[in-house]
């Protein structure tokens, strides 16, 4: 059996979070690996790093979504 390598692609919303969720519920049952998880983080200002992403959504993807995911 060819071996394929999952992406998901996570913008840190409601809904490409319940898609990881769930594909790590049901991942056995579909005989699937895990995904790797790919997220963009819009930059508006690259010399000062600064996001264009609102604050407090970007310290929740970083705080809880990504030590839970990895």
């Amino acid at each position: 059996m060819e071996e394929f390598q999952y992406i998901q692609s996570w913008s840190g919303g409601k809904d490409s979070t319940c898609s990881i969720f769930l594909e790590n519920k049901y991942r056995d049952r579909l005989g699937i690996p895990p995904s790797t998880i790919v997220m963009a983080e819009v930059t508006f200002d690259k010399k000062k790093g600064i996001s264009a992403e609102f604050p407090d959504h970007m310290e929740w993807v970083h705080t809880k979504a990504k030590p839970l995911f990895e």
